[in-house]
């Protein structure tokens, strides 16, 4: 006699083989290990807020990653059946999207079966909550939270979907923005014939008022994201098929992200990536939902102290906590601010010589240079972190013998997110400065947008320009040493043929800033303006909106509205509809190019 179908056709045996995750995954152990072991690197290196409460009932905690002010937020609610997991092996799922411009709050809940699924629900309702009522304390745009989960994750996402729960807590009823629900269990009638069911204990109840599947609103302006790994159970696939059909029939929006080598376990563990599929599909749903709104931004038009790498980060500190205060959320600080622009100086390099004051000179400069794990990016990146400011700052980076004229990337409390070391230096530039690989060419998300940093005379690489201009780049950052007439109109046109704000700075700076060693061809007159300035802010149409000012030292303001590059890019998008891939195409390595590769390195890899 053969076992009774239970389910779909199903006995018990074969739901529990559909429904048991860590037997249909060989790795399990190593996929573990790897959730508490990219936990703990995201713990110590992402900064957050640890152990909030918000649920004084259950004295469950959450942890706040990447918090900054205008910052969206996504909640990510771990799996294990409800019986397991917790925040601390989960923070993993904040790398990608932290990095992504949006703060991430991974919760706890009481496990089964010390608490029923009724009290799982309604705490993780509470998280929302809490979340809502003191997403502001933190600088948050909670106008909608978005919401993930992975198994069990992904059902308390379906349970968040659902109507009638918000308005008793105070919440709109839309509150729910982007939902990434990952191998989420929809359905829980199967469930009740496996061995979740010896500690879950599902009632008729909560079968039928918990199950996402059986309550998905009439009404939703959720944007549901979900995926099942291709080397998960059939159930696993099903269960999530059937709920974005579901989703869809009821006229909702969905997307369906493909994970074909991904299992049970793994496919969250991809969301440490901000380039992963789901990082992605996350991130554009949540800047498309989220309109950004106008801010201000500031480029700063200031001299180094060209010999004094430390008092100029503490003017350059100073100038970003005054541009805070003054409302400025993005600051661009000039070309080879920190470490300074020797202009004027030949480093006794006539052909064919070097001579050994030039040597001296040299060996000055780059004393003056600073390391990217020294004091003076600490000094900035606390700053940052103080101010929730996004700075881009160019400095002459020192790396062992090699210096590198490098844009600094700062992002609030991420502290610095990525640098860009200058391609082609130009002319005598390239006695003193190592060139750049495309390994640094990578633009940044954030919450005021792509932004993206391209040095002085690289603004004149056109292959450079399409590839920023590719990877949408909406605030283009010009730090420069150029402050001929001709840089702000050069500016203007990529403004207009990017569609983009450009914020260029340069310094104002006059002889008698620099030592009395320094070789100056421009003469030794401490009045001699050696750089005058020019800094500009110039809008998507070609407008100038700031500057250009040439009277002195200065911090010039916009006001950004994020709107007006869509706008423009209704009748030009220079790498979209206005682009001939079929006759042009433009290929980018972007490799990192070091000079000495080990072979042991290689076959690690």
């Amino acid at each position: 006699m053969s076992p009774a179908a239970l389910y779909h056709g199903m006995d018990a045996a074969t739901l529990d083989r559909e429904y048991n995750a860590r037997d249909s995954v060989a790795s399990f152990d190593d996929e573990q290990a790897l959730y508490v072991r990219h936990s703990q690197i995201v713990s110590a290196e992402v900064p957050h807020h640890a152990g909030l409460v918000y649920d004084e009932a259950s004295g469950e905690a959450l942890d706040l990653y990447g918090a900054a002010p205008g910052r969206p937020l996504f909640v990510w609610i771990h799996g294990g059946y409800w019986r397991g997991g917790s925040r601390a092996d989960n923070a993993f799922a904040a790398s990608g999207l932290v990095r992504s411009g949006v703060a991430v709050a991974v919760i706890d809940y009481t496990l089964a079966p010390a608490a029923d699924l009724d009290e799982i629900v309604r705490q993780v309702r509470a998280a929302i909550q809490w979340l809502y009522r003191h997403g502001a304390d933190y600088g948050l745009d909670v106008s909608r939270i978005h919401v993930g989960g992975s198994s069990a994750g992904g059902h308390l996402v379906g349970t968040l979907l659902m109507s009638d729960w918000q308005q008793p807590l105070g919440l709109p009823q839309d509150i729910i923005g982007a939902a990434l629900a990952l191998s989420g269990l929809h359905d829980l009638t199967p469930l009740r014939h496996t061995q979740v069911n010896d500690w879950m204990r599902f009632t008729d109840a909560q079968i039928a008022d918990l199950s996402p599947m059986a309550q998905i609103p009439d009404r939703s302006t959720a944007h549901l994201i979900a995926s099942v790994g291709g080397r998960e159970t059939s159930e696993f696939r099903r269960q999530t098929e059937d709920f974005v059909s579901a989703w869809r029939k009821a006229g909702h929006r969905a997307t369906r992200i493909a994970m074909p080598e991904h299992n049970h376990f793994n496919i969250a563990l991809s969301l440490k990536d901000p380039d992963s599929p789901l990082v992605a599909a996350v991130r554009a749903a949540i800047f498309k939902e989220t309109r950004m709104a106008p801010f201000t931004a500031a480029v700063a038009q200031i001299a180094s102290v060209p010999d004094d790498p430390k008092a100029t980060a503490d003017k350059i500190v100073r100038t970003i906590h005054d541009a805070a205060e003054k409302g400025a959320r993005l600051i661009v600080f000039p070309e080879a601010v920190l470490g300074g622009y020797p202009k004027g100086a030949s480093f006794g390099a006539p052909i064919g010589l070097r001579k050994p004051e030039g040597r001296a000179a040299f060996a000055a400069y780059h004393q003056a240079a600073v390391d990217l794990d020294g004091p003076e990016i600490a000094s900035i990146a606390a700053a940052t972190a103080e101010t929730g400011v996004f700075a881009v700052i160019g400095c002459i980076e020192r790396d062992g013998g090699t210096l590198y004229c490098t844009a600094l990337y700062f992002d609030g409390a991420n502290g610095l997110v990525n640098t860009h070391r200058k391609l082609m230096p130009t002319a005598g530039e390239r006695l003193i400065w190592g060139f750049g690989d495309g390994s640094t060419l990578e633009a940044v998300d954030s919450p005021l947008g792509r932004i993206g940093a391209v040095i002085c005379w690289e603004n004149y690489m056109p292959a450079l320009r399409m590839h920023m201009y590719a990877q949408g780049v909406t605030l283009y950052c010009a730090p420069t040493a150029d402050d001929r007439d001709t840089w702000v109109p050069t500016m203007q046109h990529v403004a207009l043929e990017g569609r983009c704000f450009v914020l260029t700075s340069c310094q104002y700076i006059t002889r008698g800033a620099y030592p009395d060693t320094h070789e100056s061809a421009l003469g030794d007159d401490p009045d001699t303006v050696m750089m005058r300035g020019g800094s500009a802010i110039i809008d998507p149409t070609g407008k100038i909106i700031a500057g250009p000012d040439f009277d002195g030292e200065t911090v010039l303001y916009a006001q950004i509205d994020p709107d007006l590059v869509t706008r423009g890019k209704y009748d030009f998008d220079v790498t979209g509809h206005y682009a001939r891939p079929d006759i042009f195409e433009l290929r980018v390595d972007d490799r990192r190019k070091p000079a000495v590769r080990r072979a042991s390195d290689t076959e690690r890899h």
